[in-house]
């Protein structure tokens, strides 16, 4: 599913998903020795969809600019 507001907080938060997701990989490898593909806009999806993380108004307005 399309979420625009999602791809914006992506980009407001790091400028580029992709930096975000090798950080993450990277950690994870690091820190526990495991591989993954991680992917941050499916994972802020999931996040969203069981309203463990809410977009506040003021990070939608800010990311609407």
């Amino acid at each position: 599913a399309e979420r625009p507001e999602l791809e914006r907080a992506i980009e407001a938060v790091c400028g580029r998903e992709g930096a975000i997701d090798t950080a993450i990989e990277q950690y994870l490898t690091s820190s526990f020795g495991v591989t993954v593909d991680f992917d941050l806009e499916d994972a802020l999806e999931r996040l969203l969809a069981d309203g463990l993380v809410k977009l506040f108004p003021v990070l939608a307005s800010h990311i609407a600019r």
